[in-house]
């Protein structure tokens, strides 16, 4: 990854993995996968996710040592979500309420964002809108976007989205096309290798002493 004067980042290196079938399974096999990336020698490993309790939680299980960040993006998404829902059609109160509550983030006063949170309704909420205030307090210790900037991290999962639209979508999701589980699996290994640069690559293994 090289830093541009600007402070944006560019991503020189990247190794796609794909998998399809279990959570239970899943966690093995991204275990796996660290482990031949260096897993073991590497310093810091961070993890970006939309902050979905099973995330959560098979990271802190395979991954304890890592820091885990919610994406920035999935966070205003949730606020937007909500923020429309408490507005209506009033663009410039919802904009304006989550442009608050982000401030207070990025500028590490989450105490204040959690306040503005507290005062508002979630009972009833209908299908699709977010409990904001339980989001938030369940990644709590995920969203110091101060720090991860000063230290050089992303904060956003642009690029594992756009490695989705690689892999998967322009493969696996085009007009007419049905994959069987098994069928799917081996195509999308296929994909990723080759997107990863390492279609010539002898396959080795990497155990952690």
């Amino acid at each position: 990854m090289i830093k541009r004067p600007d402070g944006n980042h560019i991503i020189t290196k990247k190794e796609y993995s794909a998998y399809v079938g279990s959570v239970e399974e899943f966690k093995k096999y991204m275990l796996n996968v660290a482990i031949k990336a260096g897993y073991c020698k590497i310093k810091n490993v961070v993890i970006i996710s939309d902050g979905a309790t099973w995330i959560r939680k098979a990271c802190k299980e395979i991954f304890p040592d890592a820091i885990q960040i919610l994406d920035k993006f999935h966070l205003e998404e949730n606020l937007y979500t909500f923020a429309k829902h408490k507005y209506g059609e009033e663009k410039e109160k919802y904009i304006k309420w989550v442009k608050t509550v982000m401030t207070y983030i990025e500028e590490d006063k989450k105490d204040k964002a959690i306040k503005m949170l507290e005062k508002e309704d979630y009972s009833d909420l209908p299908a699709g809108v977010p409990n904001v205030l339980g989001y938030v307090k369940n990644n709590i210790n995920k969203i110091d976007y101060k720090e991860y900037k000063e230290k050089g991290y992303f904060v956003g999962s642009g690029a594992i989205e756009s490695g989705n639209k690689v892999v998967l979508q322009r493969r696996c999701k085009q007009a007419g096309m049905r994959w069987s589980v098994e069928g799917a699996q081996y195509i999308l290994t296929l994909k990723s290798k080759w997107e990863s640069d390492l279609w010539n690559e002898e396959v080795t293994s990497l155990l952690c002493a």
